[in-house]
């Protein structure tokens, strides 16, 4: 595992299951977005990736996709502003 995935899966309160397999729907959710980022890739497909999540967690998400869209190699898009 990269140090990338640690810190991603970390960032993401679920660093704790990093060797574990079955996950439950509420962590699988929460990790996604680290998933989607740890490779990075050139686009970003996100529809409604925050539509399960509480508040609070919401934020986290949003600003992680916030934080990482400044970057110049990176091509957000929204479907809904």
């Amino acid at each position: 595992m990269t140090a990338r995935a640690v810190e991603l899966l970390d960032y993401h309160e679920v660093g704790h299951r990093k060797h574990a397999m079955p996950v439950s729907g509420d962590e699988a959710q929460r990790v996604a977005p680290a998933r989607a980022l740890a490779n990075p890739p050139r686009i970003i497909l996100a529809d409604e990736p925050t539509a399960p999540l509480n508040s609070a967690r919401a934020r986290i998400v949003m600003n992680l996709l916030r934080r990482d869209r400044d970057r110049p190699e990176r091509d957000h898009r929204r479907r809904h502003p």
